[in-house]
């Protein structure tokens, strides 16, 4: 018990001690470094928030939307930079992956759209030349995987293939 009482009466004073040791009570005109502070030998400045325009996102051209074992993927590209020679870079993400500041959202499969997050700029892409989903597909043209389905612009008429 007396274990206990000392722990109590240590916290309390040190409790007291904290709160009248405030370094914002502590009158400046008493300090001998104050005329340091205003004459601001440095120039040290607040940043100031950077006013300039930002470019805007790279745009997106959304290629197709693959479904393997069930797991939805978007095919995507993105524009080069605008640099001579900076070619279009291709990618292939699932919901929630991230590359190059460039994040999936979401993938509707169903109405060939798919959710980017570009560099902060939440966007909505459609299917590039998606023709309208008819159902089964013909087999005609675009890639197909083992185990799942591939929804492209090449893809014939339905732009849905199955294995």
């Amino acid at each position: 018990m007396k274990c206990v009482g000392k722990i109590a009466i240590g916290l309390v004073g040190g409790l007291v001690l904290i709160a009248g040791a405030r370094a914002d009570t502590v009158a400046l005109a008493d300090n001998p470094y104050t005329p340091i502070v205003t004459r601001n030998i440095f120039g040290l400045n607040p940043v100031q928030a950077d006013e300039t325009p930002s470019e805007p996102p790279p745009k997106i051209t959304l290629n197709g939307i693959m479904s393997i074992y069930g797991k939805l993927q978007a095919l995507y590209k993105v524009a080069g930079s605008g640099k001579p020679g900076q070619p279009d870079q291709s990618y292939m993400l699932t919901e929630g992956q991230r590359q190059n500041d460039i994040e999936v959202m979401s993938i509707n499969s169903a109405s060939n759209l798919v959710t980017f997050n570009n560099h902060g700029t939440v966007q909505e892409i459609p299917l590039a030349n998606a023709p309208a989903a008819t159902g089964g597909g013909s087999g005609q043209g675009g890639l197909v995987s083992r185990g799942g389905t591939f929804r492209s612009q090449w893809a014939g008429p339905a732009a849905l293939m199955e294995i």
